[in-house]
């Protein structure tokens, strides 16, 4: 009787013991998955907090250029890409170089524009041949940035919450480069176009409120974006303008 009393009084200091590890693991696992949690959330809040200035504009522009310039600054001999480059220019704000090839640029500029502020757009003044993708791709940029201002209610007018968009006019030191004004027309006469064949397809209604035939398009008129037009090379005068570039940037 003695030996029966005695076993299960072992099993059950056993069986109580146990019970407490169980309990004890149990709570250790809890205690780590909220630390876990909290550190992915800490870093979740801190991602959001970040915002990009994108480098965006046709392949051969000169945009890996002046991202080397700001990073570096540095010339440095650069190759076509098809990955995006990044950096940090201050606590908070990264400086992202979209890949102008066809294949990928509209992906990563909806991918990075949600979470951007500014753009510098970067046009070869030199390459009259290119200012129709400029324009393509600067079409898309106005369309995104309304569609997302439209869904945070942020298209008045009056709101102060602009985005910027700075148009750089690379390769000025060519005797063959355009001016800023024959470029701005060339741009806005090709964003007109692709507003009315919209129009006339009743395609992205989005936009019908920038189809005005007595008012013809400008960047003037959009309110929601603030265009501004720079140019310059990026090999001869660009210090002349870095404070204006570094300023755009904050």
């Amino acid at each position: 009787m003695f030996w029966v009393l005695l076993f299960y009084t072992i099993i059950g200091v056993l069986g109580v013991s146990l019970l407490h590890s169980l309990k004890f693991v149990k709570f250790s696992i809890y205690f780590a998955n909220y630390i876990i949690n909290n550190i992915v959330l800490s870093v979740e809040n801190t991602k959001s907090r970040n915002t990009y200035s994108l480098i965006i504009g046709p392949s051969g522009s000169g945009k890996t250029t002046l991202f080397y310039k700001v990073k570096e600054n540095k010339t440095t001999k650069t190759t076509t890409s098809i990955t995006p480059g990044l950096t940090k220019v201050n606590d908070n704000r990264y400086l992202v170089d979209i890949p102008g090839n066809r294949r990928v640029i509209h992906d990563f500029i909806l991918k990075y524009l949600n979470k951007s502020v500014s753009i510098i757009f970067v046009i070869d003044s030199n390459d009259k041949s290119s200012f129709k993708d400029a324009a393509e791709i600067l079409f898309s940029i106005i369309r995104e940035v309304k569609k997302i201002k439209t869904y945070k209610n942020d298209v008045s007018e009056t709101n102060k919450q602009v985005y910027k968009v700075l148009i750089l006019c690379n390769k000025s030191d060519l005797i063959s480069s355009r001016n800023i004004s024959y470029i701005k027309d060339e741009l806005e006469r090709s964003i007109r176009e692709r507003l009315f064949s919209i129009q006339y397809y009743n395609f992205d209604n989005d936009l019908s409120d920038l189809i005005d035939h007595d008012k013809p398009f400008s960047f003037e008129n959009l309110h929601f974006i603030n265009f501004q037009f720079i140019k310059l090379s990026f090999k001869h005068s660009y210090d002349e303008f870095k404070s204006k570039i570094d300023l755009f940037l904050q």
